[in-house]
This record gives C-alpha cells, structure tokens and sequence, in this order.
C-alpha cells in the first residue's frame, strides 16, 4: 500500500486543526459510534471496511503542513488508513500506519503526508476518509483528537 510511514517522534511544529470530538457530526459506513463524551470518540466495526468520512473541516496545502497525529486506543485493531479524498477507488491517495499498539493504553500514531507523493502535491486538503478498523467485525477503537501540524 502507499504511504507506510509512520513517525514516532515528537512533533514541534504549528498546529493548524484538531478534531477533540466534543460532538460526532460526520458521516460513516460499517460504523456504530458507541459513544462521543469527554472529547473521545468510542467507535465498533460493524462490517469489514468501516470508515468516517471527515469533509469540509480544514483547509490546508500539504506542501506547507504534512502531518496528521492521531491519538487512539484499542485492544484488537492493527490498522489505520487516511485517504485524502472522499471516494477512493485505489491507494493513490492514501497514507497507512504501521501496526497499532493493541495494548489498551493511549498512544499516538503520526502519519506523514509527504510519504506519498500524490498527497504531497495535492493543492489543497480539505478533509479525509479515515478507515480505522482492520478488515474484521467487531474491532473496536477509541480515538482522542485528529490534528493537522
């Protein structure tokens, strides 16, 4: 798949969106939002290929701003996907993260932009599909802020 990179450093860098889901507005497929309290984002697949589609939110060049941090939790999901564009057909635009931590604990996963070159050159991102689960029913993810630095 394009885009396998992940950077487990610490970002210094200025942060341009965040997403603390205070409220859950966005649309999904293969996704039961079990709840979104306390600014976290408790999600269950409900078919192999779950997603939230996050539109219209930002706007930014990626040229200038190339990371997209993700704080999550979870016990059985391995995988994250960030597709640059709403409807997909290929991996063109896509970024994956290595293997989550399934441990319980937080972590955060930093996924660069410019590890694909087709994101990199886009002239502007206004939001993303995010493919949280793993290819399995049942996997469950909770997820603290999405930003942009």
């Amino acid at each position: 798949m394009a885009g396998n990179k992940t950077i487990k450093t610490v970002l210094i860098g200025k942060e341009i969106y965040r997403e603390d889901f205070e409220a859950f507005t966005y649309q999904t497929s293969g996704t039961k939002v079990n709840s979104c309290e306390n600014s976290i984002l408790d999600v269950t697949s409900t078919d192999e290929n779950p997603f939230i589609i996050m539109e219209q939110m930002v706007s930014f060049q990626p040229k200038e701003y190339r990371y997209i941090e993700i704080k999550y939790k979870t016990t059985d999901n391995k995988l994250l996907e960030i597709y640059t564009i709403k409807e997909p057909k290929d991996d063109t635009y896509c970024m994956t993260s290595n293997e989550l931590i399934t441990d319980g604990n937080w972590h955060t996963v930093v996924l660069d932009l410019w590890s694909n070159e087709n994101i990199k050159n886009q002239q502007e991102i206004t939001g993303w599909r995010l493919d949280w689960g793993d290819n399995q029913i049942g996997v469950s993810m909770q997820i603290d802020y999405i930003k942009v630095i």
